[in-house]
């Protein structure tokens, strides 16, 4: 497949987004299953799990989980990691 090389920008980024997305999702389940997966090398795996067990991510977690259930406002927080920037190009994109 081929495409307009002025294209290359938007379609690195949307590669770049479906993938950042995929291996969030995968890291979660592993850590909500606590299996390491076999692609995750043992410092690695050892990395995360000392990481996943520091305040500083319960507290994020924590935040962030009130964030995506929070109707303050009248306003559902439903993005996610979208900037505020993606979610106009987006839009952009389809009036065009």
């Amino acid at each position: 497949m081929t495409w307009a090389p002025q294209d290359e920008w938007q379609i690195r980024k949307v590669y770049e987004s479906k993938v950042r997305k995929r291996l969030s999702d995968m890291l979660t389940k592993a850590r909500v299953r606590g299996n390491k997966p076999s692609w995750i090398g043992e410092q690695a795996w050892s990395a995360l799990l000392n990481y996943w067990d520091s305040e500083k991510f319960k507290e994020r977690s924590s935040r962030n989980k009130i964030n995506r259930s929070s109707a303050r406002g009248g306003a559902l927080h439903s993005t996610g990691r979208k900037s505020h920037l993606d979610i106009a190009l987006a839009l952009v994109s389809i009036i065009h």
